[in-house]
C-alpha cells in the first residue's frame, strides 16, 4: 500500500512556485505535513513521528482526541470526540475563522515558510556557536512600577501622546522616578522614566526606559536582556497584525483595538523565531515610520515575509501612528480607528510591488555622501575601503590570479567580520568547499590573531564571546547534498528571508557550476539571478570566483578583468570587481631544503579594483601582507620582502 502512495513534493519544488488555486496546487497542499501550523495555534499539540495529537479546539475536550496523520498520502486532522475532520486548508479556515480561499493562500504561505525554515536550519549555522546567557524577570516584578504610573509625570507623558492609563495597564507600562541603578551618571537619571516591558508568557525578556524629558534625552535598557520586537506576544493567527516602530505607536494601535508589535528602532532586524510568529498572523500590515529609514525597514521586512503583507502609508505627512492619532485625528480614538480602516482598504488594493516608483525614491532621498551611508560595504583596510562605494542592491565579484591565494580569507578578514562586528550587518557566507567547522576555525584564528592549527577549546569560546559582545550575527552555510547552483541559490534566498541578511558571500561560483551540463550558461544564469536577489532584497551580494588557466605569455603577471574564469557575466553583471594578486615564488633553491618556502605564493599581495559603479576617494590599487596561519591580511608597511 505504501508503495502506491504519491511522493510528497520536495522543499525545492514548492519554495518559489507562484500562487495558484488550481486542483494540482490544492492536492500538493493536502499532501504536506502541517504539524507546525497546528502547533502554532495549539501550544499543547505534541508530535510523535508522522502523527500528532492534542485536545480538540472545536469542542470541550477532556482528553486528547484531536489528531493529525497521513492517510494514503494526504495529511488530515480528525477529532474522535466531535467528529471534526478535514485537510490543512479546512483546519485553518475553521480555526482562524476565515473563508476557504483565504485559507488556501495562508496554508501555502505557512507551508512554504516551514519548508524554507527546514532548508535554512539544515544549511546555515552561526559562524561560532556560544550559549549566550540573558536575564528574564517574572512579570510581577513590575507591579510597583505599574502602580507608580498613575498620577505621575509618566501618566502625563502618555496622556500627551493620546495614550490612556487603561491602555498602559494592558501593555504593563510602568514608571520609575530614579534610574540610578541602571545609569548612575545620566544627566536626567532622577527626572522620571517610562518603563516599557517586553513580555513572553509570564516572563519579562526586556525592559526599555524612556526619559520623560524627551526621546533625545535618553533611552536606556536593562542590561543582559534580549532586545526584541515589542508586544510580540499579542500576535495570533486569527487577527491581523500591525508592525510599527516604537512603543508609543504600538500603544496607539492597541488603544484603537488592533494587534500591534513594534521595532525597537528602524535599524533592528527581526530574528528568525520572531518571523516565525509574524508569519502566522492573518495578514501583516507594515505601519512603520514614514521617514527613509522607517520605510527601508518596512520594505526589507516585506522582502522577508512577502505573503499577505501590505504597506500602510500614514497620511498628510504624518510620521507614524502616534502622530496620526494626535494631529490627524485630534486624539479621537474612534476617528483614528475609522482612518486606519480606510488605510487598510487602500493598502489591500495595492500589494507592495517588486519595483519601486522613481518618484518615491526621490521623495525619500537625502544628500548623504555615499561614503557616509551606514549600509555600504565597509573594508577593514582604509585604502581598500576608499576604493569604491558598494551599496545595497549591488553585486561584488572577487577573483585572484592563482588558486590558493586566500580569497576566502581575504573576504572574511577585509569585510565579513568588519561588517558583522563593527557595523551590525547580518552576514551569510555559503562555502562550497569549507565545512562549518573549518570555517569556524578560520574565524576564530582571525579574531584572536592566533595560529589556526594551535587553537584549543578555550580559544573558540573566547572568539565566540567576542562575537557575542559585539552582537554579531554571522552565519555560514554548507550542504554537500546541493549539487547544482540553483539549489544553493534557493537556500540562500530563504536564508535571506529567514535570517534578514544584509551581506551574502557565495564562495565560490565556479566550484558550484562545474557539474552543470553547460557551465558557462549556468554561470551566466546564476549571476543574473544573484543580481536580481541583490536588488529584490536590497542586500550586497559578493561572489567569489577563479581566473582562467595562466597563459604562457602572461607568466607571473596579474590577471586582467577578462581573465575571470567562465562566463563574462561574472564581471559584467557585478557593480564592483576586486582582483587579488600574489606572485609565484619561482627562484626556489632546491639544493637547500632549509630555504624551501611554506607557501609557493608571495605573502605580499596586490589588490586591484577593476570595476566599480561608484568610485570612492581612494586609489584603485593597494598592497597587503598575507598571514595565512592567522587568517589575516595586514596593510603593507614597506618593510616586508617578497
Amino acid at each position: 500500500m505504501r508503495d502506491s502512495m504519491p511522493p510528497l513534493p520536495s522543499k525545492t519544488e514548492i519554495l518559489y512556485r507562484p500562487m495558484k488555486t488550481d486542483q494540482k496546487i490544492l492536492d500538493e497542499l493536502k499532501r504536506m505535513p502541517f504539524h507546525g501550523i497546528v502547533k502554532s495555534r495549539i501550544p499543547s499539540y505534541t508530535r510523535d513521528g508522522a502523527e500528532g495529537k492534542c485536545k480538540c479546539p472545536f469542542h470541550k475536550d477532556d482528553s486528547p482526541s484531536f489528531t493529525v496523520r497521513n492517510e494514503n498520502g494526504v495529511f488530515l486532522y480528525k477529532c474522535f470526540g466531535c467528529g471534526a475532520n478535514g485537510n490543512v486548508m479546512q483546519f485553518i479556515a475553521a480555526f482562524d475563522k476565515i473563508g476557504f480561499a483565504e485559507a488556501v493562500e495562508k496554508a501555502k504561505a505557512e507551508l512554504e515558510w516551514e519548508a524554507g525554515k527546514e532548508t535554512v536550519e539544515s544549511t546555515f549555522v552561526s559562524a561560532l556557536e556560544n550559549e549566550k546567557k540573558t536575564l528574564t524577570y517574572p512579570l510581577n516584578r513590575l507591579e510597583g512600577a505599574e502602580k507608580a504610573l498613575a498620577g505621575s509625570v509618566g501618566e502625563t507623558w502618555l496622556r500627551d501622546r493620546g495614550i490612556s492609563l487603561e491602555t498602559a495597564k494592558t501593555l504593563h507600562i510602568g514608571f520609575i522616578q530614579d534610574l540610578r541603578v541602571i545609569s548612575p551618571n545620566h544627566p536626567h537619571v532622577a527626572k522620571g522614566w517610562i518603563v516599557f516591558p517586553t513580555i513572553c508568557g509570564d516572563q519579562i525578556t526586556c525592559i526599555k526606559y524612556r526619559s520623560v524629558m524627551g526621546k533625545e534625552h535618553g533611552i536606556l535598557r536593562a542590561p543582559n536582556m534580549t532586545t526584541s520586537l515589542y508586544n510580540l506576544q499579542a500576535v495570533n493567527p486569527v487577527e491581523d497584525v500591525f508592525i510599527c516602530e516604537g512603543e508609543p505607536d504600538v500603544a496607539a494601535m492597541t488603544q484603537a483595538g488592533y494587534v500591534a508589535t513594534g521595532y525597537p528602532s528602524a535599524i533592528y532586524t527581526p530574528t528568525a523565531p520572531e518571523l516565525d510568529v509574524l508569519i502566522r498572523a492573518n495578514r501583516i500590515f507594515l505601519a512603520g515610520d514614514m521617514d527613509a529609514p522607517g520605510q527601508a525597514a518596512m520594505k526589507k521586512l516585506w522582502g522577508q515575509i512577502r505573503e499577505r503583507a501590505y504597506l500602510i502609508e500614514w497620511p498628510n505627512g504624518r510620521k507614524d501612528a502616534n502622530e496620526t492619532l494626535l494631529k490627524e485625528c485630534g486624539g479621537d480614538v474612534d476617528k483614528f480607528q475609522e482612518l486606519v480602516e480606510q488605510l487598510k482598504s487602500k493598502a489591500l488594493e495595492r500589494p507592495i510591488p517588486d519595483f519601486y516608483d522613481v518618484r518615491e525614491s526621490l521623495r525619500n532621498a537625502d544628500d548623504t555622501n555615499p561614503m557616509d551611508n551606514p549600509r555600504r560595504l565597509h573594508m577593514r583596510d582604509k585604502r581598500i575601503d576608499e576604493m569604491a562605494v558598494t551599496l545595497p542592491g549591488n553585486v561584488v565579484s572577487v577573483f585572484a590570479t592563482y588558486t590558493g591565494s586566500g580569497k576566502t580569507t581575504w573576504c572574511l578578514d577585509n569585510f565579513e567580520l568588519e561588517e558583522a562586528m563593527k557595523w551590525g550587518s547580518i552576514v551569510l557566507n555559503y562555502s562550497a568547499e569549507l565545512s562549518p567547522a573549518e570555517f569556524s576555525r578560520l574565524v576564530a584564528a582571525n579574531i584572536l590573531e592566533k595560529d589556526r592549527l594551535s587553537l584549543n577549546r578555550e580559544d573558540f569560546q573566547e572568539a565566540a564571546r567576542r562575537l557575542d559582545e559585539s552582537n554579531a550575527r554571522f552565519y555560514v552555510g554548507y550542504n554537500p547534498d546541493f549539487n547544482r547552483i540553483g539549489m544553493v541559490l534557493d537556500s540562500i534566498e530563504w536564508a535571506i528571508r529567514r535570517l534578514g541578511a544584509h551581506i551574502v558571500v557565495l564562495d565560490h561560483l565556479h566550484f558550484l557550476t562545474r557539474g552543470e551540463r553547460d557551465d558557462i550558461k549556468a554561470q551566466a544564469d546564476a549571476m543574473q539571478r544573484i543580481k536580481n536577489i541583490a536588488v529584490k532584497y536590497q542586500i550586497i551580494f559578493v561572489v567569489v570566483g577563479q581566473s582562467r588557466k595562466e597563459q604562457p605569455n602572461r607568466k607571473g603577471r596579474p590577471s586582467e578583468a577578462s581573465d575571470a574564469k567562465g562566463s563574462e557575466s561574472f564581471v559584467s553583471d557585478a557593480s564592483t570587481t576586486y582582483h587579488i594578486h600574489r606572485g609565484l615564488k619561482r627562484d626556489i633553491d632546491f639544493d637547500h631544503p632549509e630555504t624551501w618556502p611554506s607557501d609557493l605564493l608571495d605573502n605580499v599581495t596586490d589588490i586591484r579594483l577593476y570595476k566599480c559603479r561608484t568610485k570612492g576617494p581612494g586609489k584603485a590599487v593597494a598592497r597587503q601582507v598575507f598571514r595565512g596561519q592567522w587568517g589575516r591580511f595586514y596593510p603593507f608597511s614597506g618593510q616586508e620582502q617578497r
